[in-house]
């Protein structure tokens, strides 16, 4: 039986954490024919279980009850009906799901679900940077560890190294099923990124999904429970201003942006898309001081 049908439903929605995905998730929501939810959190699990399944068959474990096309073939369906009932109680045709981390897994995936689509979100790293901070900052406020993907500079360049190269390998993979989009285009130019989504996507283009008044999707909802720390405003994470796109300038010290440029400056993928590292300012402190 073939799989080859697998995943026409479902959009993958991932990069780096803090990178725009929950105002992504807000617009193609407000499409008529796409449920945007809460984050489901699990892909990357799941897809764990499918490699642990692929290493038992090729280790003679499991084979006599399955081939690597029935595990994926399992896997897959495992998905669709975790996730595809709820488009369809929402009476919508496709689903969205956006956690992140499924930038981790693209590659998997587009394996597993051969007729899904990817949309990787990629922002100026050290915009990136410098709110995965603020959070690690909201966690000790509240007496609490942040999550170690958060906890350091130096733990933060790693996120987003690993969430980037992560996506372009995927989109190298399959380029027609990988979309790669700026933030800064979603939140500059939503007509035209959001007309290039629909077209990636085979869809007609809503003028709903500019709708800023159509109310946040779940996801949104979702992690404002957790009382501000992930974001501090519903609102803001829907409707960002534009006034956010360089406030990393003030908000970073001068070296952490030093080291910033330096690292993300070698990734193709930043200068292909247009991002410069040879903008940097003193932050607003610093220059206050030598005046």
């Amino acid at each position: 039986m073939k799989n080859d049908h697998l995943g026409e439903h479902l959009i993958f929605v991932g990069g780096s954490p803090r990178s725009g995905t929950t105002m992504l998730q807000s617009m193609l929501n407000r499409h008529p024919a796409i449920f945007g939810g809460p984050e489901f959190d699990l892909i990357p699990t799941i897809t764990n279980l499918r490699n642990q399944l692929l290493a038992s068959h090729d280790n003679g474990r499991i084979d006599s009850f399955c081939d690597k096309t029935h595990i994926d073939r399992g896997i897959a369906q495992l998905i669709e009906e975790l996730l595809l009932p709820a488009a369809t109680r929402n009476g919508k045709q496709w689903l969205s799901e956006k956690t992140p981390m499924n930038v981790l897994v693209f590659d998997p995936l587009l394996d597993i679900l051969p007729r899904a689509r990817f949309i990787h979100l990629v922002r100026d790293p050290r915009a990136v940077a410098l709110s995965m901070l603020a959070v690690a900052d909201r966690y000790r406020q509240k007496g609490m560890e942040p999550p170690t993907m958060i906890a350091n500079p130096g733990q933060v360049i790693h996120t987003i190294l690993q969430h980037v190269k992560a996506g372009v390998e995927a989109s190298h993979k399959s380029p027609g099923r990988v979309h790669t989009l700026k933030y800064e285009a979603l939140l500059l130019k939503p007509h035209q990124a959001t007309r290039d989504i629909c077209m990636f996507l085979g869809l007609e283009w809503s003028e709903s999904m500019l709708d800023t008044h159509g109310g946040s999707h779940l996801s949104t909802e979702q992690i404002a429970a957790d009382g501000g720390i992930w974001i501090k405003d519903e609102k803001t994470a829907d409707t960002p201003k534009e006034t956010c796109l360089n406030k990393w300038k003030d908000g970073l010290s001068l070296a952490q942006q030093q080291e910033l440029s330096e690292v993300f400056h070698a990734l193709p993928l930043y200068s292909e898309l247009g991002y410069r590292f040879d903008d940097i300012d003193a932050p607003l402190e610093t220059r206050r001081h030598a005046s």
